[in-house]
């Protein structure tokens, strides 16, 4: 009996390591639909321009790299203000452990929540349709970012005690964007990210990963 259940558990092992069941990423095979808005309104200013790494850094509570670690299905969806007709104001929330800290108070090892500018919501026909913010894809847990964010705090904000982009356009990057899930994003007919974004990846390259 035990020879046999080593051998269901050996096979039950082989198979999650065959078809990635540890880290499921639906999303590149998601019909999309880009969300565009010219004030995502993400971090509560209402005029700031981020041109180079120094932006950044001057307007973001916290500049960190990590992994999403949750799975898909457990993901909640939370609406930012009472404009239930404006789909740039839901977000979906996910858990991000901390694996370095280049600027605020968290630590290695933290865990937070983050409130991303997308949601999956289901259209006429029962099909799953991901709706994001300009360009922002949702982050791939098998994948590791620098992320710029912003702490929301005020206790009327549905985003309190979480942790979200400064804008949706320049504020994550790709540790190591030679991945499979990075040449197929180059292939999805999105809205082009902000001319900066090029320039602060290299800063951020040169400064916090070299």
């Amino acid at each position: 009996m035990k020879r046999i259940i080593s051998c269901i558990i050996g096979l039950l092992a082989a198979f999650c390591l065959l078809t990635g069941c540890k880290n499921q990423y639906p999303y590149y095979d998601m019909p999309i639909e880009p969300i565009q808005t010219g004030s995502p309104g993400m971090s509560g200013l209402t005029i700031f321009t981020i041109d180079e790494l120094s932006d950044l850094e001057e307007y973001c509570d916290v500049i960190v790299r990590g992994k999403v670690t949750i799975g898909t299905a457990k993901v909640k969806t939370s609406q930012r203000g009472n404009w239930k007709e404006d789909k740039w104001n839901y977000y979906t929330q996910s858990a991000l452990t901390i694996s370095e800290v280049y600027q605020g108070d968290l630590k290695a090892g933290d865990k937070i929540t983050l409130s991303e500018p997308w949601f999956v919501e289901k259209n006429e026909d029962g099909e799953d349709i991901l709706h994001i913010v300009g360009s922002y894809m949702p982050s791939d847990p098998n994948q590791e970012y620098v992320f710029c964010l912003v702490y929301h705090s005020g206790s009327y904000d549905p985003l309190a005690d979480t942790y979200a982009p400064l804008t949706s356009g320049n504020c994550r990057y790709p540790v190591d964007n030679t991945t499979a899930h990075a040449a197929k994003l180059k292939k999805l007919d999105l809205p082009d990210p902000p001319k900066s974004y090029n320039t602060i990846y290299e800063e951020i390259q040169e400064k916090y990963l070299s």
